[in-house]
């Protein structure tokens, strides 16, 4: 019979994992951009389970080409995904290198395909949407998009394929 020991901080594998659902997400990613408008040149991201699988932490890099007179540029983002027991959800707070917060709320689709977030609407400034949608390839499409504030009509600012590394 085989014997583990698990220490203080370490916690059995098993069916009290909040995250498992987003399984098709969690991991190291590359992008695939071809740096067209709208599409970053190259980049990845990653989501883990931190603080005990309490949280999920995304960071995400995002390499955009020269265009239209504006100088490459290189986004950087972190994202903390919890889950909010006061308000019943999931919900994830967003910070990037450009000084820009979002709160969101984060769904997942009853299927299990798709990972949404979807920002707190706020009257004076764009709601954003973040989708991850599982691809048959095991790939991930990744859409960002914004709504005038207090609209509900999204366009899409940015989109892209990543896989695993």
């Amino acid at each position: 019979a085989a014997m583990f020991f698990l220490s203080a901080g370490d916690k059995p594998s098993g069916g009290d994992d909040p995250w498992k659902a987003w399984g098709f997400v969690i991991g190291d990613w590359v992008a695939e951009g071809g740096g067209k408008p709208g599409e970053a040149a190259g980049g990845s991201f990653s989501f883990t389970r931190e603080l005990d699988g309490k949280v999920l932490i995304r960071k995400n890099r995002a390499d955009y080409p020269a265009a239209n007179g504006r100088p490459a540029l290189s986004h950087e983002d972190l994202m903390v995904v919890y889950k909010d027991d006061p308000q019943k959800r999931t919900s994830a707070v967003y910070f990037d290198n450009e000084g820009h917060v979002i709160h969101y709320a984060a769904t997942l689709s009853d299927d299990g395909q798709t990972l949404t977030f979807l920002s707190d609407p706020t009257p004076s400034t764009p709601q954003f949407r973040l989708i991850y949608a599982k691809q048959p390839d095991a790939s991930v499409r990744i859409s960002f998009e914004m709504a005038p504030p207090g609209g509900k009509d999204f366009s899409p600012y940015t989109t892209g394929t990543a896989r695993r590394k």
